[in-house]
């Protein structure tokens, strides 16, 4: 329920909330100069009207256009120009921006009655009193007050000229006192004595009819009560009707206690309107959305995962790397077949035959010293052999297989992926791939690369190959010469 503001109301400060745009958490330190700041009013039917912020200095600064401060757990007070609650609307929103927050607004309800008012709320039609206090409204305390009986009787009484005949009777007043005046000075009596003698002779009346004056007057009282039968002018049954329908009810003896139990209630209502504004509401709805959105969004990525997975043939390339490492076990037992034969420093080779002259040797270049010794034969093997498996320097070497994971889990394999290569050559440092070398994408993850006779110019040689969404993968080749 929005908060209800008098129209014509001024010097209003509105309640707004600025959170965190990404998170949802309340911002503690907006200033009237905050980047992005902007707050604006829109009355009902109207477009938005800018407001210039300006600096607070505390939460008890008197109100000043434009003005914004905290006040606590990013509610903050925003002083509204009095232009946004003129009489013409029935609503006005409170709202703005903020750079990277969210700022939420406050929806006011400009209404005709003022609630702040205990005693006619703002209605200029009663009387700005207590009721049956003076220039308040009128009341029965005995249940009784007939309005309309008075102002028929008033009616009546004007319609036979009180006035006139207040006048005939203050004129019979004068003749009689005159009368009188001249009667006691030829009576030479006075008006005490005069009223002493009447009273007498009324009470000799009184005595000589068998009478009393309280007797009488009841019997003009009864007399009276058959007239108003007669003539059907008994009042009190309408009234006591009246009373029973509209004064007494079932929620209090009269209008007034009713009117004080609605106050109560209203102020129960307002306690609890304020309570859900300060809960913050929307702002809890907006992160458990910000919450449950982030949820789906990583279980879509699980899902994907587990289908690449699925569609990558684990099993098939689990078994395609044991059929890779059975090879290589089968090469190393041939590999250490011949190492068994040329023997410890190189004692198997004992049929190497001889040189019949000297004249044999003149046509061979230097030989070493120690080529004909074990050890030099055992050297030259092992030489011969590594140069046999090793790939050759500065030769094009083609087919040299790697894989590429996402950087984002390094597990994944990476696909689509254009790596860019790079390579140390001896130790020196990374230089760009020869223009003669192609990289091309195999399968789940698995790239070629083709390298160029300038990429392989060396001994022993570091290759990198680099994508920003994916981890660096790096290779060394050593090359015989």
């Amino acid at each position: 329920m929005a908060r209800q503001i008098l129209k014509g109301s001024t010097d209003i400060q509105a309640v707004v909330r600025i959170v965190d745009s990404t998170n949802g958490t309340p911002e503690l330190s907006v200033e009237h100069n905050t980047t992005g700041m902007d707050m604006a009013y829109r009355r009902e039917g109207a477009a938005s009207v800018a407001i210039t912020e300006v600096a607070l200095a505390a939460l008890t600064t008197a109100h000043t256009d434009g003005g914004i401060e905290h006040i606590g757990d990013g509610y903050y007070r925003v002083d509204v120009p009095d232009a946004a609650f003129a009489t013409g609307a029935d609503h006005v929103l409170i709202h703005g921006t903020v750079t990277d927050m969210v700022v939420i607004g406050e929806l006011l309800q400009l209404v005709d009655v003022n609630f702040e008012d205990g005693v006619r709320m703002g209605i200029t039609a009663l009387p700005n009193a207590a009721a049956d206090a003076a220039g308040g409204l009128a009341i029965s305390d005995a249940g009784g007050l007939d309005l309309d009986a008075i102002l028929a009787d008033t009616n009546e009484l004007q319609g036979d000229d009180v006035p006139g005949l207040i006048a005939t009777l203050d004129a019979v007043v004068d003749t009689v006192k005159v009368d009188t005046a001249a009667i006691l000075v030829d009576t030479s009596t006075t008006i005490p004595g005069t009223i002493t003698t009447i009273d007498g002779n009324v009470d000799a009346i009184l005595v000589d009819t068998g009478t009393t004056i309280p007797g009488t007057i009841s019997t003009i009282d009864t007399n009276v009560d058959s007239i108003l039968v007669d003539t059907g002018t008994t009042l009190q049954a309408e009234l006591d009707a009246i009373q029973a329908a509209v004064i007494t009810n079932a929620a209090g003896v009269d209008i007034a206690a009713d009117i004080i139990a609605m106050k109560a209630d209203t102020a129960a209502i307002l306690i609890d309107t304020n309570e859900l504004q300060t809960d913050d509401v929307p702002g809890l709805i907006a992160t458990l959305d910000a919450v449950v959105d982030t949820v789906k969004a990583e279980t879509v990525l699980i899902l994907a995962d587990t289908n690449e997975l699925q569609t990558d043939d684990v099993p098939g390339l689990i078994a395609t790397l044991d059929a890779v490492v059975d090879t290589v076990k089968a090469e190393t037992v041939l590999i250490l077949a011949d190492t068994a034969e040329i023997g410890t420093a190189g004692a198997g080779l004992t049929n190497i035959g001889t040189i019949a002259t000297v004249t044999d040797l003149t046509n061979l270049p230097t030989i070493p010293a120690n080529w004909l010794t074990a050890s030099g034969l055992a050297t030259d093997a092992v030489t011969e052999i590594a140069n046999a498996m090793l790939p050759k320097t500065n030769t094009a070497l083609n087919n040299v297989g790697f894989l590429m994971v996402l950087a984002s889990d390094h597990v994944t394999a990476a696909t689509g992926l254009v790596p860019v290569m790079t390579r140390s050559i001896d130790g020196g440092a990374f230089g760009a791939k020869d223009a003669g070398t192609t990289i091309a994408e195999v399968a789940n993850g698995m790239y070629q690369v083709d390298l160029a006779a300038a990429d392989t110019n060396g001994i022993e040689i570091i290759y990198r190959f680099a994508v920003a969404t994916a981890d660096d993968t790096f290779i060394t080749i050593r090359f015989s010469a």
